[in-house]
């Protein structure tokens, strides 16, 4: 039973650990922000070109190039993500976070792989997909990234709460 317990609590911490790392960055527009323009921005740009190109300039688009593009990308923000989460240093369920990260990297080096041997139509949404999952685990890795979440604001205002009532104390002080 009591190994029962343990098995149960570590879901539960880590479904708790994984609310809280994709919930938390939502409370910071800076990292909000640097998802948007460098990750999916900047650091998509070669799909983005790849995809004006044969859409725009080819005369005869070949979507292969749009999916090795894609899938092309998903792997290093994969890659970032999963060693992120593989170095994470969760007291309880660090193991469990290790494995999660290193399976999703498996998991999109097999979506690199099926788009090879697949028509390109599917190979599409293999790539999306494998940038989804490349996108939420880079997402989770880095919600805990001091440089990306900026809590200068509420530490100051804490900050200022707590002058304030040590203000009130001394005043309250003096008066007596």
């Amino acid at each position: 039973m009591k190994m029962e317990e343990e098995n149960i609590s570590k879901w539960k911490l880590l479904k708790e650990y994984f609310q809280e790392q994709f919930q938390s960055p939502l409370k910071h527009p800076e990292f909000i922000i640097y998802f948007l323009i460098v990750i999916v921005g900047v650091g998509a740009i070669g799909i983005w070109t790849t995809v004006y190109i044969e859409n725009k300039i080819s005369t005869t688009p070949n979507n292969w190039n749009i999916v090795l593009s894609i899938i092309g990308y998903a792997l290093p923000i994969i890659s970032t993500g999963a060693v992120d989460l593989i170095f994470t240093q969760e007291k309880y369920i660090k193991n469990s976070i290790r494995l999660i990260g290193f399976s999703s990297v498996l998991v999109v080096i097999t979506l690199f792989i099926i788009c090879f041997t697949c028509k390109a139509e599917l190979g599409i949404y293999m790539s999306i997909l494998g940038v989804v999952l490349s996108w939420s685990i880079w997402w989770i890795a880095n919600a805990g990234n001091a440089n990306l979440n900026d809590n200068s604001y509420f530490e100051d205002r804490s900050n200022d709460v707590k002058k304030l009532g040590e203000g009130l104390t001394d005043l309250e002080n003096e008066s007596k």
